[in-house]
């Protein structure tokens, strides 16, 4: 495993909005994304910086943690892991409908009301040992629940009578 926390000279964003790299060693990648390994549960800690597409993605190394670098830097990685990891939180469960096959969910969001639709509880609710709930929309869109257990009395049911 190659620990980046030192290695890491200089790191910019381009015009085109991508991320370039410069290590101590003076090895520069133009393209480089980063992929928190504990998203959820520790996302400024253990991130992943890969560069490359599809299957010929490779690692460059690991940032053990942010705060290792300069503010600036700090903020274009926080910056690029807010668009990978974007994940409304559900605040309130207003209603849930089953209609042809589909479920549609009524919920209040930290960014608002919304309105969407799964299509198979099993494959696309996953319930946390801490009372998190992830939801992945027939859009492919992602919802947390951060804790069940929280959420008022009335939504709690709603939750818990739809899910398997």
């Amino acid at each position: 495993m190659n620990i980046l926390d030192d290695k890491v000279k200089q790191l910019s964003k381009a015009e085109s909005g991508k991320l370039c790299l410069e290590l101590a060693d003076g090895a520069i990648f133009d393209d480089v994304d980063f992929v928190s390994l504990f998203p959820l549960k520790d996302p400024e800690h253990f991130i992943a910086v890969v560069t490359g597409e599809g299957t010929s993605r490779e690692e460059v190394g690991i940032l053990k943690r942010l705060t290792d670098l300069d503010r600036g830097q700090q903020e274009l990685i926080k910056e690029h892991l807010a668009l990978r990891y974007f994940l409304p939180e559900i605040r309130d469960v207003q209603k849930i409908v089953r209609t042809g096959g589909l479920t549609e969910w009524h919920v209040v969001t930290d960014r608002g009301s919304r309105v969407f639709y799964l299509a198979g509880e099993k494959d696309n609710v996953t319930l946390t040992d801490d009372g998190m709930i992830l939801i992945t929309d027939i859009d492919s869109a992602r919802y947390c629940i951060p804790n069940v257990h929280k959420l008022r009395h009335r939504a709690r049911i709603i939750v818990e009578t739809a899910l398997p």
